[in-house]
């Protein structure tokens, strides 16, 4: 049997949300802006011996991919 470390540490999440000020916004007519930017399993740190398996699934699943979301939220 192969014995390596389980150790492990992953970004789940991260969300990062900016609202426009309000002096910025009334000039363009609008009542408010707010960007939004967030990630889901963003990085995977990991032993070496592990090499392509990801720690938290079997070795016959399909690893778990990075996405990412942009919101652009308008209130006119």
């Amino acid at each position: 049997f192969r014995v390596v470390s389980g150790d492990f540490l992953r970004c789940r999440s991260v969300g990062l949300s900016y609202t426009l000020p309000q002096k910025i916004v009334s000039k363009w007519g609008m009542r408010g802006v707010m960007l939004e930017l967030s990630g889901n399993d963003l990085f995977l740190i990991k032993s070496r011996k592990l090499s392509k398996q990801d720690p938290e699934t079997s070795s016959s699943e399909i690893p778990r991919l990075p996405s990412y979301n942009f919101t652009l939220n308008i209130s006119l």
